[in-house]
């Protein structure tokens, strides 16, 4: 079931997110107009490597910037896969996927995107159901596909997330909690 749930976060690719370049400035932040503001716990799953296995080999270093960039604005937990304690206690879940895109008609065009997403359970007023929903993306989009590109991507990804989470949630005492999970 945890497997599912992982699997379920990861291949949610409906977004309607901003898209960017390595080498594009950020875009401002106005916190009035973001999800992220009073998200305080979030369960970390660097777990692309399950739904594309060309890119296991960077679990470890994706790993590593998690692990650095996010202590810079929170409090970092590491869990085990088996562990669900992030899972129940968290807010939110902060996913990174990496995925190779074809254009149709074209041989020769290959573009990766990586993302970096946020979801979580919200209340839909009208039906008053339950639904994990997918409420901050950002993305990447290169067409090189090289082990450099794509660290630099997630690395610009997850700066870009704690400058956004820090601008809209200045006037928080407190400092988020990171559920990081490690298989």
């Amino acid at each position: 079931m945890l497997r599912y749930l992982f699997f379920s976060l990861l291949s949610l690719s409906c977004s309607i997110a901003q898209a960017s370049t390595p080498s594009q400035a950020s875009p401002p932040v106005h916190s009035c107009r973001t999800p992220l503001r009073n998200l305080s716990s979030f369960a970390v799953l660097p777990i692309f490597a399950l739904s594309n296995p060309t890119h296991a080999h960077l679990y470890e270093q994706t790993y590593q910037i998690l692990k650095t960039e996010l202590g810079k604005i929170g409090e970092i937990q590491e869990l085990k896969m088996n562990n669900l304690a992030g899972l129940t206690l968290a807010g939110a879940f902060l996913a990174i996927n990496i995925e190779n895109i074809t254009i149709p008609g074209s041989n020769n065009i290959s573009i990766t995107k990586t993302s970096l997403a946020i979801e979580t359970m919200t209340t839909i007023k009208k039906s008053d159901v339950d639904y994990l929903a997918h409420i901050w993306e950002r993305n990447l989009f290169t067409e090189d596909d090289s082990d450099k590109t794509i660290i630099a991507s997630i690395q610009k990804l997850v700066q870009q997330f704690t400058a956004c989470y820090q601008t809209c949630n200045t006037q928080e005492p407190k400092k988020p909690t990171f559920y990081l999970y490690k298989s």
